[in-house]
């Protein structure tokens, strides 16, 4: 795969397949002292990044979410490769994670896909929340 000038496209690091959450047998603390990452509704993805910015979004699955949020693409051009494990999410008017319209924005991308235009999907902004 080239680019439209001819030259080559940067490589994006390798994919990850992600670490999956599972029961902790009761082992972690809990209590007013102490505070987790709660679960967010969304789609897992590693955001791969080139030097240049050059970016790719896979699924946990390994499936190509690239084409489906560009707007989450070349924000990163930070000289330096990298893998990033996170959630892709939308967020409702209340400011929470809201998967039922994450399901509906996928829905609509989907049948834009394939009728190659009508409605719109991209009219819900999505966000990478990188995981710690």
């Amino acid at each position: 795969m080239g680019r439209a000038d001819g030259g080559e496209l940067p490589q994006v690091p390798a994919w990850i397949e992600p670490m999956l959450a599972k029961p902790d047998g009761g082992r972690l603390r809990s209590g007013p002292d102490w505070v987790y990452e709660y679960k967010l509704d969304g789609y897992r993805a590693a955001m791969r990044v080139a030097e240049d910015g050059t970016t790719v979004l896979t699924s946990r699955n390994g499936i190509d979410f690239t084409d489906e949020f560009p707007t989450l693409t070349g924000v990163l051009g930070t000289g330096r490769e990298m893998v990033l494990d996170g959630e892709i999410v939308v967020y409702n008017e209340a400011g929470q994670v809201d998967f039922g319209l994450m399901q509906d924005r996928r829905g609509r991308f989907q049948r834009h896909r394939k009728s190659g235009g009508g409605e719109p999907f991209d009219d819900l902004p999505v966000r990478f929340l990188a995981f710690d």
